[in-house]
């Protein structure tokens, strides 16, 4: 199908050519982290184990994952913001705004602070995705202007090239989604036809362009 495009520089074809260039350039790092996975989950099969022995399971790689961000991460987070250039009342404002947020992520489940703790645990990085919120209602206590998502760090694919404040300069996101959310989410855009009921999701991201696509699984 046509991707949705909201805005963009590149040609579909330059941005197929980069899907397939950053996912080589992930395959070893991608097949690794899987293999890491097994230890947290507990499932690996240990080799010197040989019947009529049995393997022992006791769980203690979640615990190693999940404890330091227990440690770390405080249970009342605050943020303090030194304003450059500004009065004392802007800096109070900012940082109230802040602070209001951060009461509203501490209370989310998952904990997104905790969870970026063990992203880094796991699978050794961690993005975080800004994103508007359009049905913020600024009346509402809890309502934010600003979404924040953490995707598992196996679905992004970030550029080795960054900009001076870390952010990768391209970043790529790939994973299945429900096709039903995809056709509420975007009417019209993507064919209802078909059994399938998850399609691949793909979202490019770079300073001059912003591109979602749907197909269906086992498009290249």
């Amino acid at each position: 199908m046509s991707p949705f495009i909201w805005r963009s520089m590149r040609s579909e074809q330059d941005i197929k050519d980069l899907k397939k260039t950053q996912k080589d350039l992930y395959d070893q790092t991608r097949e690794q982290q899987k293999i890491d996975q097994t230890y947290i989950d507990d499932t690996f099969m240990p080799e010197a184990v040989k019947p009529p022995h049995q393997v022992l399971r006791l769980g203690l790689g979640s615990e190693i994952v999940n404890a330091p961000a227990e440690q770390i991460v405080t249970a009342n987070p605050q943020a303090f913001v030194e304003v450059l250039k500004g009065t004392d009342e802007a800096t109070g404002r900012i940082s109230k705004v802040i602070n209001d947020w951060i009461d509203v992520l501490r209370r989310q489940n998952p904990n997104p602070f905790k969870e970026s703790v063990k992203n880094k645990q796991k699978r050794g990085e961690n993005y975080i995705k800004f994103s508007y919120n359009e049905d913020w209602d600024k009346d509402l206590p809890y309502s934010m202007p600003i979404h924040f998502t953490l995707h598992d760090p196996m679905v992004i694919y970030g550029s080795l090239s960054e900009d001076v404040n870390g952010i990768p300069d391209i970043v790529l996101v790939i994973y299945e989604r429900q096709k039903k959310d995809v056709v509420v989410r975007y009417p019209g855009k993507l064919d209802e036809r078909g059994e399938e009921k998850t399609v691949q999701w793909f979202e490019f991201y770079d300073k001059d362009t912003v591109q979602f696509e749907a197909k269906s699984l086992g498009y290249p």
